[in-house]
């Protein structure tokens, strides 16, 4: 009963003198933060997107300091019970988003853009979103999907991020991946994604299980350019999040040695320095 939801777009420059809800009516109420700063270079969701989506950063700063500035730019309640929105009704859908490499929703769909990408994506597109996700999935803040996403389901930006979703027991007509635009037309098989799908059921089992995910401090590391590098840890746990953008293999440096377990593999990795392969994410809990 009472229970309402807020729903504001500001800048996280706001966050900071942001009063909404009276203290006592705050139990009562979701408040739900979309904070809109995708074409700020500060803006961390579009340093962190860019870096997965692109494989591109600012060369002349170092990535960690920027994403620890701006993660830390808020306070600390809001950091951790803000929604991670990366795909809505009002957006593209995420595999669409990584595989057209332009701005975020800008001309992502074929009637502006007749060069938008809108059928199934390539290898490399579901790789990067993968690595996305682990990112979404292992930061502060409360992880949020579009349904439909998880079934493997690609669209472009309104309407075409609304179509029927692909139930599993569903059958569904081949969709050209040429839309409306004229000459010969190529289709595309739609169906539900089996293997999507357990993947993303995969990272929401990890977070739900490890709940230094959820609550515990972030500080991002140094590594390599290509590769995106944080801790989360408190009183008794530590985990590191290792995300390789690039297409070759780097190496990870960890203050000190140790043993870790990588929680999406179940492979055991011991050493100060480990490799990390081409669009590769591991997520390392230490145990020794």
């Amino acid at each position: 009963m009472g229970m309402g939801t807020f729903l504001i777009e500001i800048k996280d420059r706001l966050m900071k003198n942001l009063t909404v809800i009276p203290e006592k009516e705050r139990e009562q109420h979701i408040l739900e933060n979309m904070i809109w700063g995708i074409d700020n270079d500060k803006s961390k969701y579009n340093m962190a997107i860019k870096l997965l989506k692109t494989n591109e950063q600012n060369s002349h700063i170092r990535k960690e300091d920027s994403l620890q500035k701006e993660w830390t730019n808020l306070p600390k309640n809001f950091r951790y019970s803000q929604m991670n929105v990366n795909a809505t009704h009002d957006s593209p859908r995420l595999l669409t988003c990584f595989a057209n490499k332009g701005k975020y929703k800008y001309h992502v769909n074929p009637y502006e853009n007749p060069r938008c990408i809108t059928g199934k994506p390539d290898k490399d597109t579901y790789n990067r979103v993968r690595l996305y996700l682990m990112h979404q999935f292992t930061i502060p803040g409360s992880p949020s999907i579009w349904n439909g996403d998880e079934m493997g389901m690609w669209g472009s930006d309104d309407p075409d991020n609304r179509k029927p979703l692909w139930w599993p027991d569903t059958k569904f007509e081949p969709e050209t991946r040429t839309n409306i635009q004229p000459g010969f037309k190529l289709y595309d098989e739609v169906k539900f994604d089996a293997d999507h799908y357990h993947f993303y059921k995969q990272i929401i089992s990890l977070r739900k299980n490890n709940p230094v995910l959820a609550t515990g401090e972030i500080e991002f590391i140094s590594s390599e350019d290509r590769v995106l590098a944080y801790r989360r840890w408190n009183s008794s746990d530590e985990i590191f999040v290792c995300l390789n953008t690039d297409t070759t293999s780097h190496r990870i440096k960890f203050a000190s040695k140790g043993k870790f377990v990588d929680l999406l593999s179940g492979r055991i990795i011991k050493g100060k320095s480990i490799p990390i392969l081409p669009l590769e994410g591991l997520i390392l809990r230490r145990v020794e």
